[in-house]
């Protein structure tokens, strides 16, 4: 309790120019953050007032995954299904806050928000339910604080990376002639999810990927997965794959080929291993985000991939989400600093002829990059 503690104390100090009478926080990852319970069911909400919670307000249906880890005097549980009557359950949620601001005497003032990460229907009610207060945006001044990892949060992504790492060594041992995209994706997932436990149940566990072949493997993110495909000889393979151990994120790609690769294909495997490499050792306190990915695509274009390298971005950083701050792109003048979690993904994608993808974690320390994920990257 102490560490969320220590983080509500640090959110306050850095909003105090914002003279706030509380923080309302309704992103599940902000309220596990500060509160120690990730709701699973929407709409949830937590009220801060310095460094207590003077109420986290839940579905009834999460009363006993909430209870260990919020104190009895701050949770509230609200009915979100009544068979006899229709109930709204944002109206309810937001009528309980209401009435526990009341309860520590505010009924105006100014109120920390996430509102840019509302629905429009949710951002509607809010803004009615609480128009006695002046709501201020303060998503980004989270982010920032959320930059920095702490040990117990490095130690939950290695055990995510960990599950991510079984999945691209399931990946490179199932990738042959005739498997489909989508069996291939099944049974990477399921590798995923039977390798560790001690998951915290109170806390979403989940696997996500993507796997596609030959020139499908060039396009980023726009085809439709997953895809009855089945390999053939010649393909390249990219697996792009995501796992959450009790809240935080690993991400991961490895790429692969059907058969033996053919001159251009090994070229273009060792350029982006070279640019991860490079990029991985240049890591370091103070280094800005865009010097990365600018050494990333500098590499690439040695070698005559600059047109074919990603349109987006060179990595992000990893912890609740996937993607986070910050993001490894042109022009972000963040500076890593330690305790910042980031991917690299560098790659290239030839148009009808196909792509290459490698993706690792990387923790920022004092000394400089720890690898946090270890699958084999041998082509």
């Amino acid at each position: 309790m102490n560490s969320y503690k220590d983080r509500m104390r640090r959110l306050f100090s850095q909003v105090e120019d914002l003279r706030l009478s509380g923080v309302l926080l309704t992103k599940p990852e902000s309220i596990y953050y500060f509160c120690g319970y990730f709701p699973m069911i929407s709409p949830s909400a937590a009220l801060l007032v310095g460094a207590e919670i003077v109420s986290a307000v839940v579905s009834s249906l999460e009363e006993k995954l909430a209870k260990p880890k919020i104190p009895a005097s701050s949770l509230e549980c609200f009915q979100i299904f009544n068979i006899n009557k229709p109930i709204d359950p944002a109206e309810l949620m937001l009528q309980l806050v209401k009435e526990h601001l009341k309860t520590k005497g505010l009924s105006k003032g100014r109120l920390g928000t996430e509102l840019s990460s509302l629905s429009l229907d949710f951002y509607r009610k809010f803004v009615s339910k609480l128009k006695a207060f002046e709501l201020k945006e303060i998503s980004n001044i989270i982010d920032r604080i959320r930059l920095i990892k702490s040990d117990d949060e490095v130690q939950l992504i290695e055990k995510a990376a960990r599950m991510s790492d079984r999945g691209q060594e399931a990946f490179l041992e199932l990738t042959r002639v005739g498997i489909s995209e989508a069996e291939l994706l099944a049974r990477v997932e399921f590798e995923m999810k039977i390798v560790l436990k001690g998951n915290d149940i109170s806390v979403p566990k989940s696997v996500t990927g993507e796997i596609t072949s030959g020139p499908g493997s060039a396009l980023i993110n726009v085809l439709p997965l997953p895809r009855k495909r089945r390999l053939r000889v010649g393909d390249l393979v990219v697996a792009d794959l995501g796992a959450r151990f009790s809240g935080y994120w690993a991400d991961t790609a490895r790429t692969a080929v059907v058969g033996r690769p053919t001159a251009r294909q090994r070229k273009m495997y060792e350029s982006v291993l070279r640019a991860e490499r490079k990029a991985i050792d240049s890591i370091a306190p103070g280094v800005p985000a865009f010097q990365l990915d600018r050494l990333i695509r500098e590499e690439l274009a040695t070698d005559g991939f600059g047109d074919y390298c990603t349109p987006l971005w060179s990595g992000h950083g990893l912890g609740l989400s996937t993607p986070e701050q910050p993001i490894i792109a042109p022009f972000n003048m963040t500076k890593l600093q330690v305790g910042m979690v980031i991917a690299l993904e560098p790659g290239v994608y030839i148009p009808g002829v196909g792509g290459v993808r490698i993706e690792d974690d990387v923790l920022v320390t004092a000394a400089g990059p720890r690898l946090l994920t270890h699958c084999t990257r041998e082509f």
